[in-house]
């Protein structure tokens, strides 16, 4: 009888292969950008502010997109549109090498942003749901880790590249590294749903899943409030708020860290070495706030995911007076700079349940990343009229701490409000 059953619950390879996609699409392609900055603009003789309306051009469409395919993943199959938006977006990269307009940046990040979502976060967090009912939490951890994972290691790598090759030889590596993950990921790891291997999600029992694994749904996806009926509360629109600032803050903050630190008076190999180091405690950071968001539950979850982001904004303000600060600002911006992605997954589906969980995703996080995409720019424009970013950061942490106190009330209102019967009787259990 025992030889029926899998000895290895196969989400946990899917998990992989999400974290490959999350290495690329966020990774390498989105947190390494900041190595691009000063040496393009120096080289071509462009604003900061003006390069870098590229990455808001990016994330923009990319945010706009998601209601698209949130609406398209209902009736098709993703992995088929992940596979050609694998090819689409590394050559866009690869792309960006060969530019020496804005207007070259601008084109083809407007490709890029267009084909970017099928390959990025919507996608993981709907293969996640797919998967897992029991420990989600720590699946979506493990699988958003991964940008954390290639940003670590490829951020000092591509600093190099970049002084003794120059930004384009950069480029060119991040488009063909970027093929062979996402290739790996979507060709040969992911697979859909756990009915398309006779299997059910983590979590769920053939019974309660009324027999066949092969069709069976579980009993948990009925659960919780459509995307219609979402619209209506309050509760959405908070979180809407606060994700906004939140990812605002983390694009703006991140778009820039090497630039301010090279600026503030410390070197580049200095300023590489604390970003690679937020994004290697991003790694363990996503794997630990799962599991513990899994214990913990929603409120406390709303309310850590704020205070992350408090104190990186606190230490990033004072990181000039000692050379100790920058990493301790690397250490709560590891957890700070995940604001998106897992406590985004988690609280919705406490908040609101699976009932539509990737339409309502994608509808969160494009009315959200509208505003985040204006981050690198904004905060770019911001320091050409200023000419400090050290006059940026004190306005960017009074926004966040407004954000935090508005998440923990939506959170407190959507429990008292029983929007998702579910989350509370799995902390009756």
């Amino acid at each position: 009888m025992s030889e029926t059953k899998p000895r290895r619950f196969y989400g946990w390879i899917v998990v992989l292969g999400c974290a490959l996609m999350m290495g690329t699409s966020v990774g390498l392609f989105v947190n390494c950008n900041g190595v691009f900055v000063k040496p393009v603009c120096e080289d071509l003789g462009f604003s900061r502010g003006a390069f870098t309306l590229y990455s808001t051009i990016i994330n923009f469409l990319g945010m706009l997109m998601q209601l698209y395919y949130g609406n398209l993943y209902r009736t098709r199959r993703i992995l088929p549109i992940a596979r050609v938006a694998a090819v689409v977006t590394c050559a866009s990269m690869v792309g960006f090498s060969f530019a020496s307009k804005l207007w070259h940046f601008y084109a083809l990040a407007t490709i890029f942003g267009l084909s970017q979502v099928p390959v990025s976060m919507l996608t993981i967090a709907t293969l996640v749901n797919n998967w897992f009912v029991d420990k989600k939490g720590l699946a979506a951890g493990l699988a958003y880790c991964g940008s954390g994972v290639t940003a670590a290691i490829m951020t000092p790598v591509l600093t190099a590249v970049v002084a003794d090759h120059g930004w384009r030889s950069g480029y060119r590596l991040l488009g063909v590294l970027g093929f062979v993950l996402l290739f790996v990921a979507v060709f040969l790891l992911l697979r859909e749903k756990p009915a398309d291997m006779g299997l059910l999600p983590l979590g769920v029992s053939a019974d309660a899943a009324d027999g066949s694994a092969a069709d069976a749904t579980p009993a948990q996806a009925a659960v919780g409030l459509t995307r219609a009926e979402a619209l209506k509360t309050p509760v959405l629109y908070m979180m809407v708020f606060s994700f906004a600032v939140f990812t605002f803050c983390n694009m703006g903050m991140m778009n820039h860290l090497i630039s301010y630190f090279t600026d503030i008076g410390y070197s580049e190999g200095y300023a590489s070495t604390i970003v690679s180091l937020v994004m290697t405690v991003m790694i363990g950071a996503k794997i630990l706030m799962g599991a513990i968001f899994d214990r913990v539950g929603a409120l406390w979850t709303a309310a850590l995911t704020g205070s992350f982001l408090v104190c990186s904004l606190l230490m990033l303000t004072f990181a000039g007076a000692s050379p100790v600060i920058p990493f301790v600002f690397a250490c709560f911006y590891g957890f700070g700079s995940s604001t998106g992605t897992v406590p985004l997954n988690f609280l919705l589906t406490e908040n609101f349940g699976s009932r539509d969980f990737a339409a309502l995703y994608s509808l969160v996080s494009m009315m959200s990343g509208i505003f985040s995409s204006l981050g690198p720019s904004l905060v770019g424009a911001m320091y050409d009229l200023l000419g400090s970013y050290s006059r940026i950061w004190p306005g960017l942490l009074a926004l966040v701490c407004l954000a935090a106190v508005t998440l923990v009330t939506a959170t407190l209102m959507a429990s008292r409000r029983n929007y998702n019967p579910a989350a509370i009787h799995k902390r009756k259990g």
